[in-house]
């Protein structure tokens, strides 16, 4: 929705009632960055303000001119602001070609499959994008038009003969092209092959099930069996699956038998070359919870997630963060749900700053004013024994199964970055952080919440 400046306005005709709705301004120009390195938020002309709640902003100068800023309209410090989804979002000249939605396409032969092609960011103006077909294999439109505000456009691409090579659909606007690839198939062509195996490395406890999933070239064809290769004494896993018909991904269960490592191959029956992924196994205990995500973004865009990696569900009434400011040997204590709030194996629970954006407290599970580190904080995470509290030098029957960080260091070791974890193995809060961090879990930019809530395991580099 398009509206002026000074309508988005606390106070201004529209303030209130677009808050927390998706909006336009156009041809604005930046009045001030005196808060864009404190708190990444600058001014433009008329008093609105734009925040990096949800993407970086940088290299902004007073007088920079855009020809539209779209986001959502928030309310936070006393004044109305825009949060920019994505850089593209703040608009400096005509949207240009970006790529499809969908790097490969698979569709039957004699059906149809919706395309979708993306701008980089929303068509100030309708935009013709002409479409090429790299054989007779595959057809549809010449050409499609993205509609003024819109930032794609969808069309239907024919499966019209299947085919052991991929076809290629090539948009053109301007000088840009992108470029998606495009299945045809049937219930025997193309051969059937395992062309993914994911995540290329994984964790399982012992005892324990993980699945890793197996991405197909073509749908399955009925009764489509893979074929299952374990190397090694430390994990098991069935020695055929069978797909459903017409799946694309496969699930493999893999099952922790002992500490150590193996190696899983999956292919098709015959097929040279299957993908294959390494499974650590370890001896993880029933209760077992890890600080999943760590994010720290401007301002009070502050989160903490965790994840329960364990083989039992936890009681989130009994577990806890406490937070070591600076170089304090005391921490400020939150508890992670209510007695009988149960946490699943494998799922998260979310935990934010009160005064986050609201695009993060749209996936938080619970507000905390003790989620507020700045770099240099710590956190134990910890099973409590009913007294509501932790006492590093005194800690009763309180259990550490977790921390980020080691309690008492002022070392600067986490500002402006996300962290996910990537191994399940939980730090004991006194050791060498710094190697721990590198080697458990990998980083993100600034504020980035790509992944949170979502319970992803991310695979260590």
């Amino acid at each position: 929705m398009t509206e002026t400046v000074a309508n988005l306005l606390n106070g201004g005709s529209r303030g209130v009632a677009l808050e927390g709705v998706l909006v336009r301004v156009d041809d604005v120009t930046v009045s001030s960055i005196d808060n864009l390195a404190d708190n990444g938020e600058f001014e433009l002309t008329g008093g609105l303000f734009v925040d990096n709640a949800l993407t970086p902003i940088e290299g902004v100068q007073v007088g920079d001119t855009y020809q539209a800023i779209v986001g959502g309209l928030s309310f936070r410090f006393g004044e109305n602001r825009i949060e920019p989804g994505a850089p593209n979002d703040l608009i400096t000249g005509p949207a240009s070609l970006d790529a499809f939605a969908m790097p490969q396409v698979t569709v039957e032969e004699g059906t149809t499959q919706s395309v979708t092609v993306n701008l980089t960011g929303f068509a100030l103006t309708d935009r013709e994008i002409t479409l090429a077909y790299s054989s007779a294999a595959i057809s549809g439109p010449a050409s499609v038009t993205v509609p003024q505000g819109q930032g794609s456009v969808a069309f239907d691409v024919t499966g019209v003969t299947a085919g052991e090579t991929a076809q290629t659909i090539t948009a053109t606007l301007g000088a840009d092209t992108a470029t998606t690839s495009v299945s045809v198939y049937n219930d025997t062509i193309p051969t059937r092959a395992v062309s993914a195996l994911s995540p290329s490395s994984a964790n399982a406890s012992v005892g324990a099930t993980t699945n890793l999933v197996a991405t197909l070239n073509a749908p399955a064809p009925a009764g489509f069996v893979l074929e299952v290769t374990v190397t090694g004494a430390a994990a098991t896993a069935p020695a055929t699956v069978t797909a459903m018909t017409g799946a694309l991904e496969v699930m493999i269960p893999v099952t922790g038998a002992s500490m150590g490592q193996v190696t899983v191959q999956v292919g098709a029956t015959g097929q040279a070359g299957a993908p294959s992924s390494t499974v650590d196994v370890s001896t993880l205990p029933d209760e077992c919870l890890s600080i999943s995500q760590y994010v720290e973004g401007a301002s009070n865009d502050k989160v903490i997630e965790v994840r329960n990696c364990g083989s039992a569900a936890v009681d989130m009434g009994a577990a806890g963060l406490c937070r070591f400011t600076n170089d304090n040997a005391t921490c400020t204590y939150v508890s992670l749900g209510n007695a009988g709030d149960m946490l699943a194996t494998g799922d998260v629970v979310v935990l934010c700053n009160g005064s986050s954006a609201a695009g993060i407290k749209a996936l938080c599970d619970k507000e905390s004013g003790t989620i507020n580190h700045n770099g240099n904080d710590s956190y134990a995470l910890l099973l409590d024994d009913g007294d509501g509290g932790y006492d590093p030098a005194s800690p009763g029957g309180d259990t550490v199964l977790d921390a980020f960080g080691t309690a008492g260091s002022a070392d600067d070791f986490a500002k402006d970055i996300t962290y996910t974890r990537c191994n399940d193995t939980p730090f004991d809060g006194v050791g060498d952080f710094t190697a721990f961090l590198a080697a458990n879990y990998v980083s993100a930019g600034q504020g980035d919440i790509t992944d949170l809530g979502s319970a992803t395991k991310t695979a260590c580099p």
